[in-house]
């Protein structure tokens, strides 16, 4: 599935259970750097950041959406470009 939308809390367990699906088939673990599967994403202090953390909510990333105008919420660079340029909260 190539389609990206913004969907919120609704997504987080299909979310978490296809990381998992990844996880079981060796693709990816919960103590992998983010930055080892999103390149760019180890920037503004989130070098430490595991998918494990993610999936937690403990990456100390802000509540919301990165700043990014409404019309690029469907386009996945510029999402992960978003995503990547947001700095950790505490």
């Amino acid at each position: 599935m190539d389609d990206v939308f913004y969907s919120m809390s609704i997504a987080k367990q299909l979310t978490n259970a296809m990381v998992m699906m990844c996880v079981e088939r060796g693709e990816v673990g919960l103590h992998t750097r983010v930055d080892e599967v999103i390149p760019g994403f180890g920037q503004k202090g989130k070098m430490a950041v595991t998918v494990g953390d993610l999936i937690l909510h403990k990456a100390g990333l802000p509540f919301g959406l990165p700043p990014i105008p409404p019309e690029f919420l469907g386009n996945i660079d510029a999402m992960t470009a978003a995503a990547c340029a947001l700095v950790p909260e505490g």
